[in-house]
């Protein structure tokens, strides 16, 4: 086999290895040769989509299957120039293509996978030669959307209180009170809260 190796790999930004809006990858297209070939193009691309599919029994003898997709961006970087009538001729051994991009600013779901639809967010690598089916090599990132800390009544402090009868081990009423600073919370926050039983 003359293609021994064509893969993306990416660099992780935190120890969750995880991506949010506005974030910068880093990463490298791998292609390992045994011999020279020829490249008409090779596209790096980065998309987030939706995809989602379920069915319905509709009686005894109708079963509708329903689809739908919607794409939230695609973002496409030519590593080698497109050569529609020519070609770059790629020697024998290892070599290594780096990449950049920034996950547009927008408010896209996260990464997401249920039984009927997923969200997903992937890096792609595209090598076209003359020919020859387009070969692919991908891989997914995990994208978490930042909080929407602007929603009416997250930033408010909360109080509540409950009294609760106990009959085990011997009977009697306890009480809590308890008071936080605020409703919403984001990954990293510490909570300020006060308890009181009574």
């Amino acid at each position: 086999m003359t293609i021994q190796n064509f893969s993306i790999e990416y660099d992780a930004i935190n120890s969750k290895n995880i991506f949010s809006t506005g974030d910068n990858i880093n990463g490298r297209i791998v292609l390992e040769v045994s011999k020279e070939i020829q490249v008409q193009a090779l596209i790096f691309r980065a998309q987030g989509q939706a995809n989602v599919c379920w069915h319905e029994q509709h009686g005894q003898n109708v079963h509708m299957v329903y689809t739908s997709k919607e794409k939230y961006y695609n973002v496409e970087h030519h590593i080698l120039p497109t050569r529609p009538y020519g070609t770059d001729v790629i020697g024998p051994g290892k070599h290594v293509y780096p990449f950049s991009f920034k996950i547009p600013e927008s408010n896209f779901p996260s990464t997401f996978k249920s039984s009927v639809g997923k969200i997903v967010h992937k890096l792609k690598a595209e090598l076209k030669q003359s020919m020859k089916m387009t070969k692919m090599a991908k891989t997914h990132i995990t994208f978490v959307s930042p909080a929407d800390m602007n929603i009416p009544g997250l930033l408010e402090p909360q109080h509540g209180s409950r009294d609760k009868t106990i009959s085990a081990f011997g009977s009697g009423t306890v009480a809590m009170d308890v008071n936080i600073e605020r409703l919403g919370y984001w990954q990293g926050n510490t909570a300020g809260w006060g308890c009181c039983g009574l």
